[in-house]
């Protein structure tokens, strides 16, 4: 989802970005997606963004 009040939420970044071809992302901008664009680099960058999972602990 993005940031704001009453957001949806979308369970995948495709779900969104597909949603948000035919809703503009603001009402005062109109803005609307394109398509979904992954990256080319493998691994994918933003892996740091993630906590590492550690069996039978819970943060």
């Amino acid at each position: 989802s993005l940031k704001g009040t009453n957001q949806l939420v979308h369970s995948t970044l495709s779900e969104l970005v597909f949603y948000y071809q035919t809703h503009p992302i603001t009402l005062k901008g109109s803005e609307v997606l394109i398509e979904p664009v992954g990256q080319d680099k493998t691994p994918p960058d933003y892996e740091d963004l993630f906590q590492p999972f550690v069996e039978g602990h819970e943060d």
